[in-house]
Formats: structure tokens, C-alpha cells, sequence
């Protein structure tokens, strides 16, 4: 998924990843249960959906999700939405750096698999 003008903060580039249970079309949450990762690695910034907070090594979700509405066979189209909230952490001089930007993006391509 990539925009024509990008600027400033907003993402060019995102990567949505459904790691288990994918069955076609149909819905997939973000959670702390999930099995759904996106992200963005776009310079200056890699924003992504787990984040983490102090003294806990486990990764944490902002809720969203993605909604596959069209999933043809191989060389057919494959169509959806996702919405979400992406975060960035850093540190800079020992100082915890933490950014949030809200996602939301249509997408369609081409199964290959």
C-alpha cells in the first residue's frame, strides 16, 4: 500500500502480517491475543502495531483490524480494509520516546498463493 504524496508523518509503506487462522475473507482483530502484526518501516520512523511498556517484556496491541472482502483464487484479486493504531519507540538520551499515529488504508492486489 503506498500513497502518492507522502508527507510528513504519514506512512507510505505498510506491511500486514495474519500469522495463524487465516480462512479468506472475513475479519481479523489486532488484540493481545492476536495473531495480526502490521507495520510501517519508513524512515525516520518504524511504527508498528505491538508496542511495549516498562517493566514488561510481553508485547502489547492497540485494538484494530483487518477485513478481507474479496479473496479469489490464485491470479484472482484479493481486496480489503485495516485500521489501527501504530506505534514507534525509541529512547534519546536515556528519555523513552513513544509515537502513535492511526491507520486506516484500502488495499488490493493479486493472490500468488
Amino acid at each position: 500500500m503506498l500513497p502518492q504524496n507522502p508527507v510528513g508523518d504519514h506512512l507510505p509503506g505498510l506491511v500486514a502480517i495474519i500469522s495463524e487462522g487465516f480462512k479468506g475473507k472475513g475479519t481479523y482483530s489486532i488484540s493481545n491475543t492476536c495473531q495480526v502484526s502490521i507495520s510501517s518501516s519508513t524512515a525516520p520512523y518504524g511504527y508498528q502495531s505491538p508496542y511495549y511498556v516498562e517493566n514488561d517484556s510481553n508485547p502489547h496491541y492497540s485494538n484494530g483490524s483487518i477485513v478481507i472482502t474479496e479473496y479469489g483464487k490464485v491470479g484472482e484479486a484479493i481486496r480489503g480494509t485495516l485500521s489501527a493504531t501504530l506505534h514507534f519507540q525509541d529512547e534519546k538520551d536515556g528519555v523513552p520516546i513513544h509515537k502513535t499515529t492511526s491507520v486506516t488504508a484500502t488495499f488490493s492486489g493479486t493472490r500468488i498463493l
